[in-house]
């Protein structure tokens, strides 16, 4: 997961650090944990990026397999 974000959007940020965040939430009143990836990164110095916004995102999901 990681390693695809970074190879979707390497040309735009310098990879810095990553980090797993955790908590504790309720969901359909059963309690679950959710799994965040942190991953911090600068953005390349490049003339398109001047005076813009950059706004990134990566989802992934990991669906139960029923056999």
């Amino acid at each position: 997961m990681e390693v695809a974000f970074v190879n979707m959007y390497y040309g735009h940020l310098l990879f810095k650090s990553s980090y797993t965040n955790s908590s504790i939430m309720l969901s359909g009143g059963r309690p679950s944990i959710r799994v965040d990836r942190i991953i911090k990164c600068d953005v390349l110095p490049n003339k398109e990026h001047r005076d813009k916004c950059l706004r990134l995102s990566y989802a992934y999901k990991m669906l139960e397999y029923d056999q």
